[in-house]
């Protein structure tokens, strides 16, 4: 989808955390999703929430294992540097 295809681009730790907040943040898509819950019929509202969390959570796995890379990344960087 849209916002792994965002995330998967980005290569500053900063952006990537722009992207988190858009699609998870206060006002995020996600979040915005969540609000609309509440104007589901009650038969909509199990599958619909079941869905966007699983949404989110794959998001924020893959959030979480991005950060991770582009940390590590910078711990290299800086490591050579010191070498030199």
């Amino acid at each position: 989808n849209q916002a792994k295809v965002e995330i998967a681009a980005q290569t500053k730790e900063q952006d990537l955390l722009n992207v988190k907040a858009k699609y998870l943040g206060k006002e995020g898509e996600v979040t915005k999703l969540m609000k609309c819950l509440k104007d589901l019929p009650i038969e909509e509202k199990k599958s619909f929430g079941a869905s966007v969390n699983q949404a989110k959570n794959e998001l924020e796995e893959v959030i979480k294992v991005k950060l991770e890379e582009s940390r590590k990344e910078v711990q290299n960087r800086t490591n050579i540097a010191k070498t030199y």
